[in-house]
């Protein structure tokens, strides 16, 4: 076939693709759209850069046309609805602005209201599932997925500039309540249905479970704070290990402050029992900063070998060396006699008492008082310290080697400068960081929309 009978016939085959378009409803300002892109890609020179975000933008474009009808095509225009036994009435046709992935659309939809009532609703909105009336599913998980690693503005900057989404920071911050929200009514439903979807790894031969807590400034006027104050936050987590006591995954929780770690305790409760379920036979290594009521449950949850969290330990030796000269090369030594030295921490309770005298000698009462405190941390502690028994039996002796769970959840997001949180934005961000950083994100986001997505 020559080429210019292969040009014609393409045309045919193109023509009657756009007319069987057309008559299925396909609006025209999609075409627009596409010949916009198209025209643009075909011009013989120019930066590509530019030829990228202009074909970017004219897909952004092409997909809001299309999405915008395709919601229109869900309002069937009815005069009247029947809703709780009741009958609505077709009052009017009013514009929806709402905030998609493919950017910011503007929709006409059918609204309805009682007689003699002044409350709308809006059929389509309820169907498209928004939340805080103003962002579609998809937009928002999006949106909370980036709440959880970034302060407010700093995700909305990230939005507006990296994707098509220009979310206003009230409107980011009202959506992440209303998902969370959603989540907390059902929240112990929610985690059942993720621990029974899971699989302890079949490589395991042990699993470490640890709770740890950490100091959040709260917002004044949160329930018992009457000025700015600080309270303890606490987070847990699970970890599974090979018999090199090689990480395989974790699993992770926070809770804002609460008594009694109540809910924290429960939701490991939940985890530890469906690990025994499907693999009796691990060995479960229990870990702690040091609380007693701590040991206590974790003791009474059946541990076969309780520990103090050797992250802990070691941050207590890197306190006492900020004080010393040499620091680093003291701290190396003493942190590889506390893990790998059968006495271990005998002989740094005895490396502890000399500098204290040290430093006693030298009337350094800041050294003094730091090195005292980690003395009795480790006296204390020192049945729970048993580093090297532990390694060498291949079990977990902590975050040591890992990064610690209130690092992971609390620190790195929710303690930069002149932060305050309340209990429903903290614990709203806590738990979706939670969800993300075990790998639960997305499984729980579906859970979550199912039955937005049935409707």
């Amino acid at each position: 076939m020559s080429t210019n009978a292969q040009i014609s016939n393409d045309k045919e085959k193109l023509c009657a693709r756009l007319s069987e378009l057309v008559d299925a409803g396909m609006p025209v300002e999609a075409f627009d759209a596409f010949e916009d892109g198209v025209r643009i890609s075909l011009q013989p020179k120019g930066d590509i850069a530019d030829v990228e975000n202009a074909v970017l933008d004219g897909s952004l474009k092409l997909g809001r046309v299309l999405l915008v009808n395709a919601v229109t095509n869900l309002d069937d225009k009815a005069r009247s609805i029947l809703l709780g036994g009741e009958s609505w009435h077709r009052v009017s046709e009013a514009p929806k602005r709402i905030v998609t992935k493919l950017g910011t659309v503007v929709y006409r939809r059918s609204c309805y209201r009682r007689r003699d009532k002044q409350r709308q609703h809006c059929p389509v909105d309820e169907r498209l599932g928004l939340f805080a009336g103003c962002m579609t599913r998809p937009a928002a998980k999006h949106a909370v997925y980036q709440m959880t690693g970034q302060t407010t503005q700093e995700a909305t900057d990230t939005l507006a500039s990296f994707g098509a989404m220009q979310p206003s920071s009230s409107m980011l911050r009202r959506v992440m309540q209303d998902v969370h929200e959603r989540w907390r009514l059902r929240e112990v439903g929610l985690h059942a249905t993720l621990a029974a979807g899971e699989e302890t790894p079949r490589e395991a031969v042990s699993f470490l479970v640890s709770l740890e807590g950490a100091m959040l400034q709260m917002r004044k006027g949160e329930p018992n704070v009457s000025e700015s104050d600080w309270r303890e936050a606490s987070c847990g987590a699970l970890t599974f290990h090979d018999k090199d006591s090689n990480l395989l995954g974790a699993i992770y929780f926070g809770r804002m402050p609460e008594w009694n770690k109540f809910t924290l305790k429960r939701l490991l409760t939940q985890e530890i029992e469906r690990v025994r379920e499907q693999q009796p036979d691990l060995v479960m290594v229990g870990a702690s900063d040091g609380a007693v009521d701590n040991w206590t449950w974790l003791d009474r949850m059946g541990a076969d070998h309780l520990v103090i969290d050797c992250w802990h330990a070691t941050q207590h030796l890197w306190e006492v060396a900020e004080h010393l000269l040499r620091k680093e090369k003291w701290f190396e030594r003493q942190r590889s006699v506390l893990l790998e030295d059968p006495q271990g921490v005998e002989k740094i309770i005895r490396a502890l008492r000399f500098q204290r005298m040290q430093a006693k000698n030298a009337k350094n009462a800041e050294a003094h008082e730091v090195i005292e405190k980690a003395l009795g941390h480790f006296r204390q502690n020192r049945r729970h310290m048993q580093y090297h028994s532990l390694r060498q039996a291949k079990l977990p002796i902590g975050s040591g080697l890992n990064e610690a769970a209130k690092d992971l959840l609390i620190n790195r997001r929710m303690k930069r400068p002149r932060m305050h949180w309340s209990m429903a934005g903290g614990q709203a961000v806590m738990t979706f960081r939670a969800l993300l950083k075990s790998g639960r994100f997305d499984t729980a986001w579906d859970l979550l929309t199912e039955q937005q997505r049935r409707k």
